[in-house]
């Protein structure tokens, strides 16, 4: 699915990306850039980008069941698709139900793309103490800590 370049992901997505992954490789305790937020006076002391990391992350775990909302901006719905909700929050049923999942049907380029930009923001995240407050499930960081994890645990 085409995702949308509106949201703020997108719109950081857009002026990011292209600077390759050096650009996000900050200081320990410094962001790699700051955050200037239309309407709101003020001087990024850290607050806003704090902020902004916390509606991305919000909009990167947005209920697929909201797709048929439009956006302020009228230009289509505001969700992302690249993560989707764990089975178990499908089903209402066991553990994680509030965990979200890499979406298995998106791999297009520009997708593959914006995986690619938030493994950056999440390193960026780990070098300066500055969270992203995503709820992944433990799979993703099972299979991220150990690529062989799936063939390893249906071998067992």
């Amino acid at each position: 699915a085409k995702q949308p370049l509106h949201t703020l992901f997108g719109q950081m997505f857009t002026q990011m990306f292209g600077l390759g992954p050096e650009f996000l490789r900050a200081e320990t305790d410094s962001n790699a850039w700051t955050v200037v937020l239309e309407g709101e006076g003020g001087i990024d002391a850290g607050g806003p980008f704090r902020e902004v990391m916390r509606l991305t992350a919000a909009e990167l775990q947005r209920v697929p069941s909201s797709i048929s909302v439009p956006s302020q901006s009228g230009r289509g719905p505001r969700i992302l698709q690249l993560l989707i909700p764990c089975p178990n929050a499908k089903n209402n049923m066991g553990e994680n139900r509030d965990r979200w999942l890499l979406n298995p049907g998106c791999l297009e380029d520009e997708s593959l793309s914006m995986y690619s930009f938030l493994g950056r923001l999440m390193g960026h995240s780990l070098r300066t103490g500055e969270s992203i407050p995503l709820q992944l499930s433990p799979i993703f960081w099972k299979q991220l800590l150990d690529p062989e994890y799936p063939s390893t645990f249906l071998m067992k």
